[in-house]
């Protein structure tokens, strides 16, 4: 019987180790008007306005972090607002509509991404709407 309950907690084990090395990095917390979630290097989330006004919240988020904006694009379905930090890092913000007033929000810092920083910046674009 102790053979059994160790095959058997040896495979449990095996088979979660393998799905968590195959998921990815997934992390999820409450926020805004859904959740938060970070993955793969990108902030994922939602937010209850339009695309325009989320771009200028995020606008006006870049010039308090000290983000150098290289290019701004906005229209009522979508946006697209990229920049740089003070330590060359690529910040881009892309908005698309989800609906008359719901936007999907997805913020990537550098290569890899940067969850701590990207969380800075989200809660920044919260305020500033």
């Amino acid at each position: 019987m102790t053979i059994k309950k160790t095959a058997l907690a040896l495979t449990a084990l095996l088979v979660l180790s393998s799905v968590l090395l195959t998921s990815g990095c997934i992390v999820a917390a409450a926020g805004a008007a859904g959740g938060v979630l970070y993955a793969k290097g990108d902030l994922e989330t939602t937010l209850a306005n339009t695309p325009t006004k989320i771009a200028i919240a995020t606008e006006k988020a870049f010039r308090e972090m000290r983000i150098s904006k290289t290019s701004a694009v906005s229209s009522d379905l979508d946006a697209e607002i990229i920049g740089r930090s003070t330590t060359d890092k690529r910040v881009t913000v892309k908005i698309n509509a989800k609906g008359e007033k719901l936007s999907a929000i997805s913020i990537r810092i550098g290569v890899f991404g940067d969850e701590d920083l990207s969380r800075v910046l989200f809660d920044k674009i919260k305020k500033n709407l």
